[in-house]
């Protein structure tokens, strides 16, 4: 039985935040918004003269050593190990070792025709990636979720992630005139990012906008809102959009009491994209004609951009080596994640991917279902899941496994009453 007294975000009362919480506040923050914040706040002196690194690893330091003061700080009760929660743990360990053979034993020059060995610290920030900025974050998140403020997290988000991408508005390119073939982005984050950042100030503010009940957050919440949609056009990046279609398209589907409600909202929110499909790319065509464009190409010429041949190439791979597997990802990946799955344990464990987001994909669409307090964290987390399926590597997606954490920990009773967030 899942729990059923909950209450919505906006009826919790602002307490003073103790050193703890507040330390396990900043860093679930630094981990869902903090180095796009950072790389749009400094968008306007990063070129390709200065470089990135001056930048971003002093902040991926300073979110290490805030994950490490977390995990200190943290008294967390540990979920109970059931279902998704073996899975990660299974997860890892595969993980794990899968690192430390790829990136510690393997001869190198089985990599010789990936990037990574193209960097002079390629292997360097490959073993950077999967301890210090993913396992050293998931794990501060074990030991620190109840005394996280999540009604306090989302007004900091709302307002830093708000500042952070109108000061990034002086740094990108004009998508119009010459530039109109471009994606949006910077030399620190990549339009994919970008674009994602941008659904995410979008995802918060509507939530915000529904679940408080002051005319004045309710007010403030359009200013994000629009500038959100106007920086996911902008970037000129597809899978950011369609992510967030998911992720609005299950608030609508169960968020609504009455199923029949929910269907109906759907279907007539699908009725009216399939009719006016041509006036809203026109729209779009205002802001970012690249988007128009990729839009358009998707739709009616099934462009995808490569990722087929892609796909087909690490599919002839998994083939090739059914029980092994062939790499890590974050050596390469197919910009799929149940593909990597597969790439990295072979035919045996590849599955425990596909198996871990779907139910992580269940788990949050129930929660929303429920209304469970805070629910825009299922949200994000949907919009991480399907992206996952769109580009980048799932085993070094931090936010998404710290999500997944916090999600479960919420109801780390099958037969519990009550969910419940405590304050350090």
């Amino acid at each position: 039985m899942y729990p059923t007294t909950l209450r919505l975000a906006d009826e919790d009362t602002m307490r003073p935040l103790s050193f703890s919480s507040f330390v396990c506040t900043l860093n679930l923050f630094l981990i869902l918004f903090g180095y796009q914040s950072i790389a749009c706040f400094t968008s306007g002196i990063v070129d390709y003269n200065t470089g990135t690194s001056f930048i971003t690893w002093p902040y991926r330091g300073f979110a290490a050593f805030i994950a490490g003061l977390a995990f200190l700080c943290g008294r967390s009760r540990l979920p109970k190990m059931s279902g998704i929660m073996w899975l990660v743990l299974l997860f890892w360990i595969l993980y794990i070792t899968r690192a430390v053979y790829d990136l510690g034993l393997r001869p190198r020059v089985d990599f010789e025709i990936y990037e990574i060995s193209e960097k002079p610290n390629g292997f360097f920030q490959a073993w950077a990636y999967v301890f210090v900025f993913t396992l050293l974050p998931l794990l501060s998140i074990l030991r620190s979720w109840e005394q996280i403020d999540y009604a306090r997290l989302l007004n900091w988000s709302l307002v830093m992630c708000t500042m952070s991408i109108l000061v990034s508005l002086t740094g990108i390119e004009d998508l119009v005139g010459e530039y109109a073939t471009q994606r949006s982005g910077f030399l620190a984050l990549n339009p994919i990012s970008y674009g994602r950042f941008g659904g995410h100030l979008l995802i918060l503010a509507c939530y915000k906008f529904f679940t408080c009940r002051s005319p004045i957050w309710k007010l403030l919440s359009i200013i994000p809102i629009v500038l959100g949609a106007y920086i996911l056009l902008r970037a000129g990046s597809r899978g950011p959009i369609l992510s967030l279609f998911v992720s609005y398209f299950v608030w609508i589907f169960v968020g609504t009491r009455f199923l029949i409600l929910g269907i109906v909202l759907s279907i007539f929110g699908l009725l009216i994209l399939y009719i006016y499909f041509e006036q809203i790319l026109d729209l779009i065509h205002i802001i970012s004609p690249v988007m128009a464009t990729r839009i358009s190409n998707s739709v009616y010429n099934m462009d995808s951009s490569g990722r087929d041949v892609l796909f087909s190439d690490y599919i002839n791979g998994i083939f090739e080596n059914p029980i092994t597997g062939m790499h890590l990802d974050v050596i390469s990946y197919s910009h799929n994640a149940c593909i990597d799955g597969f790439v990295m344990f072979g035919v045996l464990f590849g599955w425990i991917v596909f198996a871990i987001i779907l139910l992580a994909f269940i788990k949050a669409s129930w929660s929303i279902k429920i209304r469970m307090q805070h629910y825009w964290i299922s949200l994000i987390l949907i919009d991480q899941l399907v992206g996952a399926q769109l580009s980048g590597a799932f085993g070094t997606n931090a936010i998404a496994w710290c999500l997944i954490v916090i999600i479960y920990s919420l109801y780390r009773s099958s037969d519990s009453t009550e969910a419940s967030l405590r304050r350090g």
